[in-house]
């Protein structure tokens, strides 16, 4: 049986929070947790401190509009550290998990007027196991909340207990938006799994070697590279070149 972790920031209300709601539960079979007294987008190696086979990074998520959401993302960064992390160095991104973890927050949210959504992959720590993180957001009155924390413990159980999707195509996601509209109507339906998702302001920072280490660090491995083909921008031409020129599949979300 894999062996998940659940980790999380003590001075993180969201992420603790969702530690406590979990551990209110019972023991669950397959899950242990960490909790660590520093920010966890700083714990590089993190993995070495626990005995764990997938790392489950619970956290809260901010953003401008402070809208009420629950998100779920890989790990690693494109370009600058600016979060956690190191400089042009991702995580190991699993995409079939990552499927279920959407699509587990979906369910537990239902009824609830919160966003759902993927996240483009972002911020660190650098681990070397695959990792992924869900998170609330996006404001402190709704990391607080212990109804949010339920639901996203009851998402992580969801996600862990669920049999395999019916997926049979994974995929590295690249343009768009950060909040990545196009490519959550794919992770939720249909027979796509996404891991690393790199936006179109991220773009730039696109090279050779970040297109074959996203494919490298996505598991299981990918079958194509899927491009929000709008959302590519300026950047439209140079991405096909490149992908072309490393030899790999790609395909537009405008063909599913």
């Amino acid at each position: 049986m894999e062996r998940f972790c659940v980790l999380a920031g003590r001075n993180d209300p969201a992420g603790y929070g969702i530690v406590q709601a979990l551990q209110k539960r019972g023991q669950q079979d397959g899950i242990i947790f960490h909790i660590t007294d520093s920010d966890i987008l700083n714990k590089d190696d993190v993995e070495n401190e626990v005995d764990a086979d997938v790392l489950f990074f619970a956290s809260k998520h901010a953003s401008k509009e402070g809208r009420p959401a629950f998100s779920c993302h890989a790990a690693g960064n494109w370009g600058d550290a600016r979060f956690g992390g190191r400089p042009k160095e991702l995580c190991v991104a699993p995409a079939l998990l990552l499927k279920k973890m959407f699509i587990a927050l979906k369910e537990s949210a239902k009824g609830l007027p919160y966003d759902v959504t993927l996240e483009a992959t972002h911020h660190g720590p650098l681990v070397r196991k695959p990792s992924l993180f869900v998170e609330i957001g996006s404001n402190e009155e709704e990391w607080k909340k212990v109804e949010n924390a339920d639901v996203v413990a009851s998402a992580i159980i969801r996600c862990i207990s669920a049999k395999n999707t019916n997926c049979v195509k994974v995929a590295v996601g690249l343009g768009g938006p950060h909040y990545c509209s196009q490519f959550n109507k794919l992770q939720e339906g249909g027979e796509i799994a996404i891991g690393h998702i790199c936006p179109k302001h991220s773009l730039p920072s696109l090279d050779k070697s970040m297109i074959i280490q996203a494919w490298e660090r996505t598991i299981p491995k990918p079958d194509f590279f899927l491009l929000d083909w709008k959302g590519l921008g300026p950047e439209k031409q140079r991405i096909v070149g490149l992908l072309k020129e490393c030899g790999f599949p790609f395909r537009r979300t405008d063909e599913f």
